[in-house]
Parts: structure tokens; sequence; C-alpha cells
């Protein structure tokens, strides 16, 4: 007899159920809500029951307590029972005892009680077995979705036990051309490449000692594969822990890394060559430098003599001239595309050092040239707010300015241009240029793109002016690099101003009255010179003009033939050229300051169409005190010249300290 079937109908199933129709008899009443007797408890589990009511003979009960057995038959607690039927669990005890107790004609109360304890229990049993089914159910499906990770995950997952026996592998091992049942079993070490099999052993070794793991360490290790090709894998171990703690095994997660090693290669090969492309720029812009300059020094410095010369024919002067303006203007073509390609290699670096804007200023205008055919003058004008040393780079202002002051004079044919020099004491405490001019003027629409390399506001300008249009845009560069501002005003056919600022804050300490007028004569007792260059018509060049001017000069072709006389005769000061045969200007002052000799500490000076910031930097480090880039200024020379020749005194004892040389520079 099925529980569920309807045998019997009675009159006290309308009172319960609240049906009108009641159910044929043999037939299964519906389940769920959408059948409601009148307490509001669902009919198909009242009309469930009408079985175990038969066999107990429950139709003598009230109807009341009735409702409470039929509860408690179903497995329900009274304080579920008092909630569905809106009584209060004392009501429902009450009940459930007097139908235990014999009231409503209830033959056999112990055999009752003891129904309803099975009842109950059968109940509870039923929804234990429901809980199970759901539980394996859920298992089930657990273990089928890591099944599917494991069976289709890229990366291959390995279980090693304490004996270093490998006890699972992952489906994904077919990759190596091996199936999981191959490697079960198997000494996993057997597996690595035997470079790498200590490393790893040890690591595993670590990890079943529970030693924490570096995470610095190397995780990479080489497998071989069914075809005896050794694979790159990275490794990502983790311990199994028994419940006490120990760990009883290791599970790896192993990733392919074998196209990444290969792009990590290839990424360093690329890099190892772009760092060679780099050199060679480098070096090319270099030796670029040196063979352009070295030409250009006779150029420029004979010319210079040659104008001098009285009684040459006015067609002869205007034609040597020519010759200065035509050197002078590659010279600064050349500066522009070299400290270009510094930028462009990060190789710019800013230099702070105290010194005097007067100074500057003198020297720069010292350096600006007015071609004869323009009725040009040039003035300068320093406030009194400017103090007499600030700290800055002073190599980098020099060149912005004399920047800006060569295109005013190019740019202007008549008038004048001026050049104004202030200073802002405030917070900022920044040093102020400004180039004014009564040339051709900028374009209104042109702006910023003035500053733009390559940039030029008219092509008949070009044609008429020359020019590769890098000035201004380097002039922007380095006053950025400097922290400082730079712009202009203009107005088209009425002229320029031209004006940064860079910070300078005020040296404490003065530098003295350095503007003043350098005597440009060599001084009595002070004017051996030793010039030391391997190109003659540079000798040449240098001896005539330092003799112009009373010095005593002696030559040297090489390295070697500078030290040799250095040993042996006493000298004021020596003219190094860096680059020379047989030895080096570089090697020649390490041999210079190492010995006890009579030159020991007397003031060098390179001399050299090597001008980058690592051939400076060179110098010093050997021992040189400056550096003198060609084509040669005489004026700087000979301010050079003056200025470590008074420092001379105070670098008695100097020793640099050595460094063998890379090669010729």
């Amino acid at each position: 007899m099925a529980l569920g079937v309807v045998l019997f109908t009675t009159n006290g199933d309308v009172a319960v159920t609240g049906w009108t129709e009641p159910g044929r008899d043999g037939t299964t009443p519906a389940r769920g809500p959408q059948a409601q007797g009148a307490s509001g408890r669902p009919v198909g589990r009242c009309v469930a029951m009408r079985t175990a009511c038969r066999r107990l003979d429950l139709t003598a009960l009230q109807t009341a307590t009735l409702e409470v057995v039929l509860c408690k038959l179903a497995g329900d607690s009274n304080v579920q029972i008092a909630r569905h039927l809106g009584i209060s669990p004392a009501t429902v005890r009450r009940r459930l005892a007097g139908a235990l107790s014999g009231r409503g004609r209830l033959a056999r109360r112990r055999s009752l009680s003891i129904t309803l304890t099975l009842e109950a229990t059968r109940a509870q049993l039923r929804q234990a077995e429901e809980a199970r089914r759901q539980a394996e159910s859920a298992l089930s499906s657990a273990l089928r979705d890591y099944q599917l990770l494991a069976d289709n995950m890229a990366d291959l997952v390995v279980h090693v036990g304490r004996d270093g026996r490998i006890r699972y592998a992952s489906p994904s091992c077919s990759k190596l051309g091996y199936r999981p049942t191959d490697l079960v079993g198997s000494t996993s070490l057997d597996l690595v490449h035997p470079d790498d099999r200590e490393r790893i052993s040890r690591l595993h070794r670590e990890m079943f000692a529970g030693i924490p793991i570096d995470e610095s360490e190397d995780r990479d290790g080489r497998i071989r594969s069914a075809t005896g090709e050794w694979v790159w894998f990275e490794g990502n171990p983790q311990p199994l822990l028994a419940a006490d703690g120990e760990v009883v095994g290791l599970v790896t997660l192993l990733r392919s890394v074998t196209q990444r090693r290969a792009l990590v290669r290839e990424l360093r090969q690329k890099r190892r060559e772009a760092e060679a492309a780099s050199q060679a720029k480098s070096d090319f812009l270099a030796n670029m430098s040196h063979e352009i300059r070295t030409p250009l020094t006779a150029i420029l410095g004979f010319s210079g003599l040659l104008e001098r010369v009285e009684g040459l024919p006015p067609d002869a002067q205007k034609y040597v001239k020519r010759i200065g303006l035509a050197g002078q203007a590659l010279e600064i073509v050349i500066n522009d595309i070299l400290d270009f390609a510094q930028i462009e290699a990060g190789e710019v670096e800013l230099h702070s050092l105290p010194f005097d804007p007067r100074q500057l200023l003198e020297e720069v205008m010292g350096l600006i040239s007015v071609p004869d055919h323009k009725t040009l003058s040039l003035a300068a004008t320093v406030t009194e707010r400017v103090p007499s040393s600030v700290v800055g780079d002073v190599g980098r202002v020099r060149q912005v300015l004399l920047n800006l002051l060569s295109n005013g004079v190019k740019f202007t044919d008549t008038g004048s241009v001026n050049v104004t020099v202030d200073y802002d004491p405030g917070n900022a405490a920044s040093l102020e240029f400004s180039v004014k001019d009564t040339g051709v003027g900028v374009r209104a629409d042109w702006g910023e793109r003035i500053f733009e390399r390559f940039s030029q506001t008219d092509a008949s300008l070009t044609r008429r002016f020359g020019g590769a249009g890098l000035g201004l845009a380097l002039c922007k560069i380095l006053v950025n690099l400097m922290g400082g501002t730079i712009g202009y005003e203009s107005q088209m056919g009425a002229g320029s101003t031209f004006w940064f600022r860079v910070p300078a804050p005020a040296e404490a300490v003065p530098l003295g009255s350095p503007s003043a007028p350098l005597d440009l004569a060599a001084p009595p007792g002070a004017n051996r010179v030793l010039v030391v260059d391997d190109v003659a018509a540079n000798r040449e060049l240098l001896t005539t003009l330092l003799r112009a001017v009373g010095y005593d000069v002696a030559t040297a072709r090489d390295g070697l033939e500078a030290v040799d006389q250095a040993l042996t005769n006493p000298f004021d000061i020596i003219l190094m050229d860096l680059q020379m045969p047989r030895m080096d200007g570089l090697r020649a002052t390490q041999a210079i300051r190492a010995g006890d000799g009579r030159n020991c500490d007397t003031p060098i000076l390179a001399v050299s169409a090597n001008a980058l910031p690592e051939h400076i930097e060179r110098c010093h480090q050997v021992g040189m005190n400056g550096h003198i880039t060609k084509p040669i200024n005489v004026g700087e020379l000979i301010r050079s010249m003056a200025r470590f020749r008074a420092k001379a005194t105070k670098r008695r004892g100097f020793r640099p300290k050595l460094r063998e040389s890379a090669g010729p520079a």
C-alpha cells in the first residue's frame, strides 16, 4: 500500500482540507501550492496521509486534534505545527497529549506514540537522504568541473609525493609527447635537465622541510620531451598539507616559457644592436666633428691672420672677410647639429657653477662680428640689480645668448641690436636676457612654431639669410632643461625682441671684477707655451697667433714628443690636442702628471675638435685643466690661458687619479 494513494474519504476530509469535491479513491491527489485547504496547508500533503490515518483508526478524533496529529505524522515540529495552524505550541502539546492519553477513542495509546515517532523518524530519514543525494550531486558536478579544467588547461599540473615520484599528471602532458600513465610512478627529477636538476632538487627539499621559498629565486627549468628535446618551463610548486600540517606532497603548475625566453633573447639582441647603433652614431658624430672642425680651424684661423695683414688690396680684404663669415656660419650649423644629436641621445647634462653675468656678456659680445655691408650697431646693458656672481650652467646660457644675438645680427641690415641683462631676486631668483633688433621681424601667425626644429618663417628668408632652422629650437630645449622660459615679441618689418629667463641664485661670495678687460699680451716670465698637435697647419696657426701676442712657443707632433719635451723643458702652459698618432693627448697628460718632472703641475688645456661631453669629461679625469673647442677663437684662447696661468700657483702638488685611456680621442 503506497503512501499518498487515497483509500477512502470521510466527511472529516472536507473539514480538514476544505475540499468540496474530494479526490476519487485510488488516485494520487495533486501536490503543491496550487491546492490549498481551509487551514492554508497544502491539500496534497494532508490527503497523502490517509493511509496512516486508516491504519491508526484516527477517524474518531476531533477535527482540531486530527490536524495536529496529521502534521506530526508529516514530521513537523511543534513550533511548525503551531505556525501552520495559527495556534500556540502549548495547544499543540495538549492536543497531542490528549490523542495519546486515550481521549478521542484511541484504542492503543502506546501504539500511536510509537507510530508517531516512527513516522517522524522516517520523515527525517527522507530529508537526510535527500540532502545526501544533493551533496553527492554537487560533489559529482564539482569533480566533473575540476576534471574538465585539468583536461583542457594549457599548463601542466604535476603532483609529486615525498618520495619524489609523480602521483598525478594532467592530460596536457601530451604537449610533451607523453600520456599521464607514462609519467605516473616515474621520478620527477629524471625529466629535468642536468644543469637545472640540483637547483630544483634543493627547492623540493626545502619545501618538504617547510622552509619558505625565496620569491626572487629563478623558477625556470628545462624538461625533456618524449622526443628528447628540452623545453623551458616555469614552475610554481605549492605544498600539500596533511591534517597535522606536515607537507605530504607538492603540486606544481608548469607553464611553457620557451617562446617567452626566445622573445627575451631576441629583445636582448635587439637592444645590443640598438646600443651598438647608438654607439656607432656617437662615434660617427665624434669623427665628423673632428674631421670638420680640424680644417675649419685652419680656415678661420688663417683667414683671421690674413685679414690683419697690412697692405691687402680692397678686394682681397673683402674676400678674406667673406671666408671668415662663411666659416663662422658653418661652425654654428655644426654646433647645432651636434647639440641636437646629443639631446636626442639623452647625453646633455647641466653643470651649475658660479659665474659673472657681466663677464659672460663681454665674452659673447666679443664673439659677434658685424659684416661690412651692414650699417648696424651693437650695444649691451646690465642693470644694477644683476649680482656680480650667480650660479648656473654658464656654458648653456652663453650658447643660448650667442644664438639669439647671432640671429639678431643675421636678420638685421640697418639699425641696432641691443642686449639687456636684468635680474629678478624674488623667489625664482632668475637671470633675464633680452635681445632687441630692428630687423625683418616675425609674422604674427607663426607664434610658437618659430621654436620648432627646421622651421623658417618664410622660404624667401631661408634663401636670403640661410640657416638650418635649428637655432631657436635648440635654444628652447636648452632653456627648458635649465628650468627657464623663452619667448619673443615681434612686429613684421619693425624688428623683434627675443628673451629668456633661467634660474640663477646669487652667489654669496663675489668673484671679484673679472669683467674688466684682460691684457692679452703674454706676461713677462710666464710666456713659455708647448703646442701639441699632429696637424702641421694647426701647429703653425697656434704658433703664429701666440707669438703675435708675445708668447715663446715650442711644438710637438704627438703625445710622445710632448712627454719628452715636458720632462726636459719647463713650460708655463701646455696646449694639448687629443686625437694624435702613437700617443694621444689623454695618455700624454697622464704621463706628464704621473711623474715628478718640471711640468707635473703645469696647466694643460685641451685644444681639440672632439667636443662631445664625454670627451670633455675624460679630459678632466686625466688631469687637464680645461677644454677649448676647435675652431679656435683667439680671444677665448688667450683669456683661458691667462685665467689658468693665474691659477697655476694654486695647483702646486695636484695629482689626479690616473687610469688607462680607452684609446685616442
